[in-house]
């Protein structure tokens, strides 16, 4: 949709019900620090739902924070907690970092 925004859509016919969802991201910044996004569900044609959202790039330790913060807000049991700073529990063990991530994305 041009060098800033991202279109994807998927579609899906299942027990006698149609779904089309289409979504947009949009950099707002020329880092892409801030983006924003738009979706739309439908279901048999019809609108079923609309969402946008603006969101902002994260450091490791606002992540690490705000997850910790949330797990004691909703009192979330220790079993049911995903490990923060994640660890990895890939198959392949590969999670590149910023610096080799922006050789596959450079956005």
């Amino acid at each position: 949709v041009g060098n800033d925004t991202l279109f994807t859509k998927t579609f899906e016919s299942a027990r006698s019900q149609t779904t089309f969802l289409a979504s947009t991201t949009t950099c707002l910044d020329k880092d892409c620090n801030t983006t924003r996004e738009l979706g739309s569900f439908f279901i048999n044609g019809t609108l079923a739902w609309f969402q946008g959202c603006t969101n902002r790039r994260l450091t490791e330790d606002e992540f690490v924070s705000r997850v910790n913060e949330h797990y004691t807000q909703y009192s979330v049991p220790a079993a049911a907690r995903s490990p923060v700073p994640m660890v990895d529990n890939s198959s392949t063990g590969f999670y590149p970092s910023e610096e080799e991530w922006c050789k596959y994305d450079p956005n």
